[in-house]
């Protein structure tokens, strides 16, 4: 059988449950570069043991966090903190790792969700809105 050239890699996906539209749209845009996703199920209690060890397994690290809702109501920066403690987590994980990633932010969490100097950061108004209506 003849070997295929074609590279694959394996990513760590950080993503928002409660964003399935914008994470489908990410999915289907990234998979058609042949990577495969690595997600922690969200099923079960936080274990950061299992997280560093899904996250060090990883070729690298991508990061996708919408924000809620419709833009016209403001949401104080302590709701922002707790609303993306997980995420963070994640992101803590992957920084100390030292993957290469990328990380998809709505800008205003900025100022809540540092993103370390190795990785690359896009900040969009809305971004999963946008998402959504092209998908």
């Amino acid at each position: 059988m003849p070997s295929s050239n074609v590279l694959s890699i394996k990513v760590f996906l950080s993503h928002k449950y409660e964003a399935p539209a914008v994470n489908q749209y990410f999915f289907g845009l990234f998979s058609q570069a042949n990577v495969q996703f690595e997600v922690d199920k969200g099923k079960f209690s936080t274990n950061v043991t299992r997280l560093e060890r899904m996250i060090r397994g990883a070729d690298g690290f991508l990061a996708i966090y919408p924000f809620d809702g419709d833009g016209t109501r403001e949401i104080s920066d302590a709701d922002l903190v707790e609303h993306s403690k997980y995420f963070r987590l994640e992101l803590e994980l992957a920084a100390r790792s030292r993957k290469p990633g990328i990380v998809l932010v709505d800008r205003r969490f900025r100022g809540i969700i540092d993103v370390p100097s190795n990785m690359f950061r896009s900040e969009e108004r809305r971004v999963g809105k946008e998402c959504r209506s092209r998908w």
